[in-house]
């Protein structure tokens, strides 16, 4: 009876979201900052949704958004910080008590750098694991993403991306530090995989040149333990280390869902898919 509801032209609220989701296992829908648009209105009544947790303060939704929802009788609850790096701290500290990881991604670059915390997001909702941010030019934590670190008790922490993401001084930081990145964001997708969700039997293919796609993608795969697998709809090819990865997949992978029309995944690459996993159409 709950929707996650996220500003629709930034992922930078919506990526820390999609643990969240998974928790109330609620979808994760997008709405400019000004106003609710029809259609999501609709799909939140289809729904039969009584609860919306807003993601952002009013510079990331409006107040006009948050009005509109309660004139349709909606109990709305608004989860934000003073930065993104506060609303991801206020997103984790609603996350129940897991297993003492958190996953790291860039901060100051997100609206370049979405693609690491995509790759990760379907994993980590699955396991209930926070996905705080960190910045490529500090030498140090953000305050929020210091707090949640030491109220959540983390012992182990995921950095997603290169030292130009996160540097390398960040790792003396934080507790057990893993790295998974790749050469670039198809790369550090195969990468993530690879390590995390080698055995995934449900496999979704979006875009990985934006985000709203892929956000929606990650957001359902992670409801059901699945992997999600970013694609350049521009050359219409996968890279060697998707290819490999995919291969190993063969025969415990049952289920291939592509999110976005052909432009996004074009039928090339979904053939190429379909027979690396060995699915029929």
């Amino acid at each position: 009876d709950t929707v996650i509801l996220a500003r629709g032209d930034s992922p930078a609220d919506a990526l820390p979201a999609v643990p969240l989701a998974k928790q109330y296992n609620a979808p994760l829908l997008l709405t400019p900052t000004g106003s609710l648009p029809a259609a999501v209105l609709s799909e939140i009544r289809t729904l039969g949704a009584q609860n919306i947790i807003l993601i952002g303060g009013t510079g990331a939704i409006g107040s006009g958004v948050e009005k509109a929802l309660q004139a349709e009788g909606l109990k709305v609850e608004r989860l934000s910080g003073g930065s993104r790096y506060e609303t991801a701290y206020a997103i984790a500290s609603k996350l129940a008590d897991g297993s003492g990881q958190a996953v790291l991604v860039n901060g100051d670059q997100a609206e370049a750098a979405f693609a690491d915390a995509l790759s990760v997001a379907a994993w980590a909702g699955s396991q209930g694991i926070p996905i705080l941010y960190a910045d490529s030019a500090s030498q140090g934590l953000p305050a929020g993403t210091a707090q949640a670190f030491t109220e959540r008790n983390i012992t182990r922490t995921i950095l997603i991306g290169g030292t130009a993401m996160l540097p390398a001084a960040l790792e003396e930081l934080v507790p057990n530090p893993v790295r998974y990145s790749g050469r670039d964001r198809y790369a550090t997708n195969a990468a993530v995989l690879k390590a995390l969700q080698p055995d995934a039997e449900r496999v979704y293919a979006a875009t990985g040149r934006n985000y709203a796609d892929a956000l929606a993608a990650a957001a359902a795969a992670a409801q059901i333990k699945g992997s999600l697998i970013l694609v350049d709809g521009a050359t219409g090819s996968l890279i060697p280390e998707q290819e490999s990865l995919l291969r190993a997949m063969k025969g415990q992978a049952k289920e291939l869902r592509l999110i976005g029309g052909p432009a996004a995944v074009p039928a090339s690459t979904a053939e190429a898919l379909r027979d690396l996993l060995g699915l029929q159409q």
